[in-house]
């Protein structure tokens, strides 16, 4: 009597156990929807990264770029360059299919 009760207490908590993990399996997605939504709204309205922390170079490096004549309008022209080449090649891409 003893046995089949301790067998019965014994599936019920390996049932729940694995009741349990498959609800949090399915579960899973949705939990990685709604993190993944609240840091996005997190990092969204919170106050931007000053560009200090972002890049820090020593003075040596600088003074290099700083010492090339029209640097900042070079770095526009090649950055436009680069834009309009990804653009030609992303709708190069779409045509294709």
């Amino acid at each position: 009597m003893w046995v089949i009760a301790a067998d019965f207490i014994t599936f019920l908590g390996w049932f729940f156990e694995n009741l349990g993990n498959l609800i949090g399996y399915v579960l899973a997605p949705v939990k990685y929807i709604f993190t993944y939504v609240k840091s996005f709204f997190t990092t969204a309205l919170g106050p931007p990264i000053p560009a200090d922390e972002i890049w820090v170079f020593n003075a040596e490096i600088v003074s290099v770029f700083e010492a090339i004549p029209y640097w900042s309008e070079i770095i526009v022209v090649l950055g436009v360059g680069l834009m309009i080449i990804f653009s030609f090649y992303i709708i190069k891409q779409f045509l294709r299919t």
